[in-house]
Formats: structure tokens, sequence, C-alpha cells
């Protein structure tokens, strides 16, 4: 019964150790985007978020970070107060290109934004396991037309590790009545990657643009420097562990 006990807890203990390689948030929407510092051009901004460098780096057009233009009040959205744990700061949209947004090839050719990982240390390329990406303003209806005919599609490609290209479609629903929405999107994926490109597909509908909005990550050798993002798997380990001992005790009881 002991040696029981002790693995129980041993579960326990190994997760919490576990857990401190956690996710990282990288806010593209925090106002640290929006100023000039040594080293940034018209075209690449980089930023040192918690234990990783972040470099934004866009094609076709200026890097923007234009001013969040949502509608917090009435649409499902990441910003204080919202539905997003942790939430997004939302100062800006993130990052875009151009006028406002990463747009269709169909519009605005050759529009796409790279986004560069480093040890800010030593200034090497640094691989992190990816877990989201969060994307504004990319709507499940076309705004002219206010009908589905022109579901948005964000893009994405890894230029080094082993993340599949991938897309995601703007999640449907009703628009309010100015139009006006936040176009959220959180969407799950995995892999790990240093290197990543974000843009839209030539066969998207042309009305498609979207501003990248975070990426969270687990980043190697994590010191919290970033927004800390519990990790589903740690949650589990310590969820079995802890529900172990008390059904362990419980039987404790039952006997005497």
């Amino acid at each position: 019964m002991r040696r029981t006990a002790l693995f129980l807890a041993g579960v326990a203990a190994t997760a919490l150790m576990a857990g401190s390689a956690n996710a990282t948030l990288l806010d593209f929407t925090t106002s640290i985007w929006t100023t000039t510092e040594t080293g940034d051009s018209t075209t690449s901004k980089t930023r040192d978020i918690g234990d990783i460098r972040v470099r934004l780096t866009g094609s076709g057009g200026n890097l923007t970070f234009t001013s969040f233009d949502g509608n917090p009040a009435s649409d499902p959205n990441p910003c204080p107060g919202g539905n997003r744990t942790p939430a997004l700061a939302c100062s800006t949209d993130g990052a875009g290109i151009g006028d406002d947004e990463i747009t269709s090839p169909l519009v605005q050719a050759g529009e796409d934004l790279l986004v560069e990982f480093f040890d800010p240390t030593t200034g090497a390329p640094l691989t992190v396991s990816l877990q989201s990406f969060d994307f504004l303003d990319l709507f499940a209806i076309n705004r002219d037309t206010n009908d589905l005919l022109g579901v948005e599609v964000a893009s994405w490609r890894a230029n080094s590790g082993s993340v599949s290209p991938g897309s995601a479609e703007g999640e449907v629903g009703s628009p309010d009545p100015g139009g006006d929405r936040t176009g959220w999107l959180m969407t799950d994926v995995s892999g790990d990657v240093s290197s990543l490109t974000f843009f839209v597909a030539d066969t998207a509908p042309s009305n498609t643009d979207f501003a990248l909005a975070a990426i969270t990550a687990t980043v190697p050798g994590d010191n919290g420097g970033g927004t800390d993002v519990p990790e589903p798997a740690t949650l589990a380990l310590i969820g079995s562990g802890l529900a172990g001992l008390g059904l362990l005790s419980r039987r404790r009881r039952i006997r005497a």
C-alpha cells in the first residue's frame, strides 16, 4: 500500500516538474510592436519575449500593426474581459502588411509574413514546439456582400521543422448590424519549427485578409518572461496523480 502511495505521489510530482516547461504566449497585439527599436526597418521588427527572440518580416509591403478595430462588446474576442485565457493585449490587430493586413494575392500580390525564432543570447535559430495560432480580422462572411460565399482563409507553411502546411477558415457567426466583428480565430497546431510563413493562398476567396495576433509555443528553457500557458498534458498528469491519492485515502478510511 505504501509503495502505491509513493508511486502516485511520484506521478503528481513528475507532472509538476514537467509543468516548468510552460508554453509562452507570443502576443503580436501588444504595444511593444508599435515602437521603433534599434535594428527595426519598415519591413522587419525583432523583439525578445521571455527566452525567445521573435523576428517578423513582411514581404510585398511594410510591416504594419494597426489599432484594434473589433467590437468586443458583442463579439467573442480574445481581449481582456473577453473569451481567451490568458487574454491578448488587443492594442492592435496584430501583424499585417501594407495598408492593414495580409491580403489575397488576387488583390495584392506577394504579401507574406515570415516569423523566425532565435536564441536571444547566442542569436542562433531556435526551435520551438507550436501549440496554437490566433488570428484577427479573419471573417466567415464577405463583409461587402454580407454572405457566406467569401469565407476567409489564412494559410501557413514551415520553412524548417516538422510542422505540416495548414490553413484555417473564419468561423461562421452572425455579423453585427454594422458588420463590425473581431474576426477572432484560435486554432490548435503541433510540431517543431524555427521559421514559418503566413500567407493567403491563391485558391482562397479574393476578399481574404487577416492579421496574425499571437503564437503559443513551448520554448526550451523558458524562464517565464512571456505569458505562461498551462499545458493540457501536465494538468492531466497532475489530476491523475491526485485522483489516485484520493482514492487510496478513501480505501484506507473504509478499511479502518
